[in-house]
């Protein structure tokens, strides 16, 4: 069976890193973006069934990533990972309800996308 595809949009390199190695020690295969362009061009290869995605990119926010993503017609269940509230509502604003606080573990992080891919069920 093929191992799920979970988009990682993080711009810290060591954080991008410890979440990849989580998923895929939790049956994932990640596909790495460190911003919202690249992350954007990874939607066209890689076929994610769901993203984890920081508040903020560099060249965006999650919140804009999930508006693009929806522009293109692409729904996916959306994790944000933040410990602002402010981004928090903005997150929210644009639809996403799962989300992980600064710092979370990595049971929390597998957890999570179980949980997200699982609704679609």
């Amino acid at each position: 069976m093929a191992r799920p595809t979970v988009l990682v949009v993080e711009p810290a390199k060591h954080l991008r890193e410890l979440e990849m190695e989580a998923l895929i020690r939790g049956g994932f295969h990640p596909c790495p973006a460190d911003g919202l362009a690249k992350a954007m061009k990874k939607l066209e290869t890689c076929n994610p069934k769901c993203a984890v995605t920081a508040f903020s990119l560099g060249d965006g926010t999650g919140a804009e990533l999930v508006l693009a993503m929806e522009r293109i017609g692409l729904f996916l269940p959306v994790i944000g990972v933040t410990g602002r509230a402010e981004a928090r509502r903005a997150f929210e604003k644009v639809g996403v309800e799962r989300f992980l606080p600064k710092p979370f573990t990595t049971d929390q992080l597998i957890g999570a996308v179980k949980a997200a891919l699982s609704d679609g069920d």
